[in-house]
């Protein structure tokens, strides 16, 4: 019994540890995506964000290199950050040639630009400093564009944060989920409460028998100390 009792406990907090701990991130990740109010924006949270990759054009051979439909996680960028960026850093940046957010590697670091390349374009025709770059797809970034670096990659996880942030993908993995774990967390917080209004309502009764037993031990003392006191005076009136 005391082993089934270790076991249950375990479990019990096993799963409560569980819980919070898909609540919060839950809660992070729709924080980080109400941060999303402008066309630069990008979820994140605590500093660091994350995004789909939706094109090639970062597909290579480098050892930090990502496919498309991949996630990637990013630190985002300050004025002091900024400064120590360096060639070979992956940045996040609103690109207004295409008017949409794009991350592409450094090829060069100016007073106030980057100049960037995706690694699909680097490996056909390489950025070369002070020579004529035409067509070859590099982007020259303002600081003020710049918005994170790159840290890490998912890799295939991007298709699914797609689906995530939608409004059905939303509803289906977050609140869906969220709702189950409170039912869940509700009946076990009802078997806890009933649980222990049970103990104590056997701990009362118990407490009750024990109290009826003294009062009636106690009778049975003063019913016997009576007879005694009877049986002395019967005594005394023989003898006198």
């Amino acid at each position: 019994m005391k082993n089934k009792n270790t076991v249950k406990r375990i479990l019990s907090i096993t799963g409560n540890v569980v819980f919070y701990i898909i609540l919060a991130a839950l809660l992070i990740f729709s924080i980080a995506n109400m941060r999303i109010k402008k066309a630069n924006d990008i979820p994140n949270a605590l500093g660091y964000g994350f995004l789909s990759v939706v094109s090639d054009s970062m597909e290579g051979s480098k050892e930090n290199s990502f496919d498309k439909g991949d996630l990637i996680i990013v630190r985002m960028l300050n004025d002091k950050s900024i400064k120590d960026l360096k060639e070979g850093d992956i940045v996040t940046f609103y690109d207004w040639n295409i008017l949409r957010i794009n991350t592409h590697r450094i090829v060069e670091v100016g007073s106030n630009y980057v100049i960037t390349q995706g690694d699909k374009a680097a490996n056909s025709a390489a950025y070369v400093k002070g020579e004529n770059n035409e067509g070859k797809q590099y982007e020259t970034v303002l600081h003020d564009d710049l918005i994170a670096v790159h840290r890490s990659t998912w890799s295939n996880a991007g298709t699914s944060l797609e689906k995530l942030q939608t409004p059905v993908g939303f509803a289906i993995a977050i609140i869906l989920p969220v709702f189950v774990l409170l039912v869940i967390q509700g009946i076990n917080l009802a078997r806890a409460v009933l649980s222990i209004s049970k103990n104590k309502m056997e701990e009362k009764h118990q407490q009750d028998k024990e109290k009826v037993l003294q009062e009636l031990e106690a009778e049975k003392e003063k019913l016997r100390k009576e007879l005694l006191e009877e049986l002395k005076k019967e005594q005394q009136n023989k003898q006198s």
